[in-house]
């Protein structure tokens, strides 16, 4: 799943990636590491506060786990005079 997002983004087609893992991180809430990738695609297409909106919204449905902070860390590198 994660690859076929890749696939889209590389293609220019943020969005599209962003709407098919959200579609799987709602039919496996529980997988972090889809959350990750969630957020860097919603990064991609909406901003860097996108992507944190989904990382919060990753913490509340799947807990707090070494992938979700990994995300989280690379937006606040990202952008660490924003953030």
């Amino acid at each position: 799943m994660i690859l076929r997002a890749d696939i889209a983004a590389a293609q220019g087609k943020h969005a599209e990636a962003a709407q098919f893992l959200r579609r799987e991180a709602s039919r496996r809430p529980g997988d972090t590491r889809l959350w990750a990738a969630l957020a860097h695609a919603a990064a991609d297409a909406a901003g860097t506060a996108a992507g944190l909106a989904v990382i919060d919204e990753a913490q509340a449905a799947a807990g707090d786990g070494p992938d979700v902070r990994v995300a989280r860390a690379r937006f606040y590198a990202r952008e660490p005079g924003r953030i």
